[in-house]
């Protein structure tokens, strides 16, 4: 997903109920959503088998009714794994806020303007 981050798109955020910041989005047509809990130290990254709107999430979904699989950061040995999962939530972080695209536009100014 890292490297084919233009595939990522519909990004929004949740404060969830542990006041953890969990993020939603879509690659190609799946829907996923990722949050770190800052109390565990840990990524988790949700695979949902129907796509889930803002407004949905937002509005109350029945979770007992929602197909989904969990995979923890805990769950994959390696710094590799603990940084592919840290990259990627930095990844779709930023595309909440949209500074994928502030970047883009500021790179594609002229080169003698200093960053």
């Amino acid at each position: 997903m890292i490297s084919n981050s233009d595939k990522i798109h519909e990004v929004f955020r949740v404060d969830n109920e542990g006041g953890n910041k969990e993020i939603y989005f879509l690659y190609n047509q799946y829907q996923w959503s990722m949050l770190f809990d800052q109390e565990d130290s840990q990524y988790y990254l949700y695979y949902y088998k129907q796509p889930l709107g803002p407004s949905q999430v937002r509005g109350g979904v029945d979770w007992k009714e929602v197909d989904f699989i969990l995979y923890k950061s805990s769950d994959f040995v390696g710094r590799e794994a603990a940084a592919s999962f840290r990259d990627l939530y930095l990844l779709i972080s930023e595309k909440v806020l949209g500074i994928d695209k502030v970047l883009d536009d500021i790179l594609s100014e002229s080169d003698d303007v200093p960053l």
